[in-house]
């Protein structure tokens, strides 16, 4: 395993593509932080609309850190996906 985190990080893409490549039939059982995590090519197997709520996601956790806010990520993910959900409906 490498240890500088830059190769981490694309071992961890190439590992997620793989399995989600290879068994297309579990790729609903990967959680989505992951794919959101890892980036780069994992990215592709997200929808739009997804990649939008963790963009928005990233933009309230930014927030939060400028302003020196707590910040709970699933929290915040949940009221999003809510209000995501609303507007759709």
């Amino acid at each position: 395993m490498p240890l500088a985190p830059i190769e981490s990080q694309y071992l961890g893409q190439d590992i997620l593509c793989q399995v989600i490549q290879r068994y297309p039939q579990i790729a609903h059982l990967v959680p989505r932080d992951l794919l959101w995590f890892f980036a780069g090519d994992c990215l592709h197997f997200m929808p739009d609309d997804e990649i939008e709520l963790y963009q928005a996601l990233e933009e309230r956790r930014y927030e939060a850190e400028q302003n020196d806010e707590p910040f709970d990520w699933n929290q915040e993910k949940q009221l999003l996906s809510m209000s995501a959900q609303g507007s759709t409906h």
